[in-house]
């Protein structure tokens, strides 16, 4: 089967990409990025500037 075939053998979305992203995110996940973000930047700032 040559990749022309299987592209035309593929079944279509059921739902189209912007219906499928819909949804809420909650503020729990906002903060558990910012805290989990947070002791990298300060690895970093360490690993750059080790005398601050």
């Amino acid at each position: 089967m040559n990749n022309e075939t299987r592209w035309k053998t593929r079944r279509a979305p059921v739902l189209a990409a912007t219906e499928a992203r819909q949804g809420v995110t909650p503020h729990a996940t906002r903060c558990v990025l910012g805290w989990g973000l947070l002791p990298i930047v300060v690895a970093f700032t360490l690993v750059y500037y080790p005398r601050l």
